[in-house]
This record gives C-alpha cells, sequence and structure tokens, in this order.
C-alpha cells in the first residue's frame, strides 16, 4: 500500500513540475532563455507532436556548450517551438531508442511530425538557427539562396526581389518579420548600392555590443547580422 502512495505522490509531483514549466513558457516566453531540460519522463510528455521541439542529446550537461543557449534565446518568443536538451547519461533507454553515439547530438521534432530530423551540420548558433528556420518553413531556406544571388546578380535584382516579395506574401507569424528584412536589405541595396551590408552590419555590431541595449533587442540585431551574412558573392 505505501508503495503504491508513494508512485501515486511521484506522478503527481511529475505533472505539477510538468506544469509550472509549460507556464514558464507560456506566461513569460521572453525570459526563458535557457534551453528546457528535459528527463525521460519529461521528454515523453513534451515530445508529443503537438508543437515543434529540438532535443540536443549531451552526456552530462555540465559539459554543454553555452552556444546552445543563444539558440534557445532567439526562439524564446515563439510559442509553439521548444529549445530542450536531453542529458543522456541519465537516460539511457532514450539513447538506445535514437542510437545516440555522438555528443553532442541533435534532432528537431517537427509539430505533427511521426519521426525527428537529424541534424549534420556544425553546432554553431547561427547554423542551428537556420536548421530550426528551414524546417518550419523552406521559404526561408529559399529567401537566404535568393540573398546571394541578388548580391552576385546585380543586373537580376529586381527580378529577385519581386520572387523574394512573393515568397514573403505566404509567411505569417514570427517568422513573418524575419522574412520581411530580407526584402528590406534588398530594397536598400537597390537604393544605396550593396556597400550598405557592410555599414549596417556595423551599426548593429555597435548596438549589440552597447551596454545599454536591451538583452531582446541584441537577439534582433544577432538575427539581421546573420541574414546580413546572406548578402555575399557566390
Amino acid at each position: 500500500y505505501q508503495r503504491r502512495v508513494r508512485g501515486q505522490i511521484t506522478k503527481m509531483v511529475s505533472r505539477i513540475d510538468l506544469c509550472l514549466v509549460l507556464l514558464i513558457l507560456v506566461v513569460a516566453p521572453h525570459v526563458f532563455a535557457k534551453p528546457l531540460e528535459l528527463d525521460e519522463t519529461h521528454f515523453k510528455k513534451i515530445v508529443d507532436g503537438s508543437k515543434h521541439v529540438l532535443v540536443q542529446f549531451v552526456e552530462y550537461s555540465w559539459k554543454d556548450s553555452q552556444d546552445y543557449t543563444k539558440v534557445s534565446d532567439e526562439f524564446a518568443s515563439f510559442t509553439d517551438l521548444l529549445i530542450t536538451k536531453v542529458d543522456i547519461s541519465s537516460a539511457k533507454a532514450l539513447k538506445e531508442q535514437y542510437k545516440i553515439t555522438e555528443f553532442p547530438t541533435t534532432k528537431f521534432f517537427l509539430k505533427g511530425g511521426a519521426s525527428p530530423v537529424d541534424y549534420k551540420g556544425d553546432h554553431t548558433p547561427d547554423s542551428l538557427a537556420d536548421f530550426v528556420y528551414f524546417n518550419i518553413n523552406p521559404k526561408l531556406r529559399h529567401l537566404k539562396d535568393l540573398a546571394a544571388r541578388f548580391f552576385s546578380e546585380e543586373n537580376s535584382r529586381a527580378d529577385l526581389l519581386q520572387e523574394a516579395e512573393g515568397e514573403v506574401k505566404n509567411i505569417d507569424g514570427p517568422l513573418a518579420e524575419i522574412a520581411q528584412f530580407y526584402v528590406l536589405v534588398m530594397k536598400r541595396i537597390i537604393e544605396k548600392g550593396s556597400d550598405f551590408v557592410e555599414k549596417e552590419k556595423q551599426r548593429l555590431s555597435a548596438l549589440i555590443n552597447n551596454p545599454n541595449t536591451v538583452a531582446a533587442k541584441k537577439t534582433l540585431f544577432n538575427k539581421r547580422v546573420s541574414i546580413l551574412n546572406s548578402f555575399r558573392h557566390l
């Protein structure tokens, strides 16, 4: 009897912990910068197909790179996306289920998807962020490709701008602002010349390094610098 009661209490505590986590994410997503740490029990409840979930499997979380926190911070305002990590040293069942053999291993569980998408690139903040963006909406990958072509193919800029504007019309939610910045940069390059890219990167970098710039703005400016880096010669 005591064993059964203890089991029921453990389940109740687990549910309360999960509810508190989800409440923090909904009520104050902008202050929740660190990746959500999942154990095996919470993993099954969080990765249930109801939202996008990026999971980084690490061995001994205290060894985890701080770069992953930057990814979490970038997506803090997304209400249907969670950036999480699992310390595989205490989650052996998940290690076997997903055949984790090296660290870190990152997988993206799309909302409504049956199987995760494996990440195979460098574990840098920009690369991981692009991986998430491109899987949520492949049109963002197309915009990044258009940016490189736009910078290199000066005689085709009017047509490429028109193509980019067509893509942006079909992107909504929190991704819309990112998509619109590609178009804005294209228009500024047409107005001010290709030098606009480097000048704008310098301006944004100064704001990022300014101690008076709030964290949310720094995250936004870092993303814009990343987009500006897409405008380069092929």
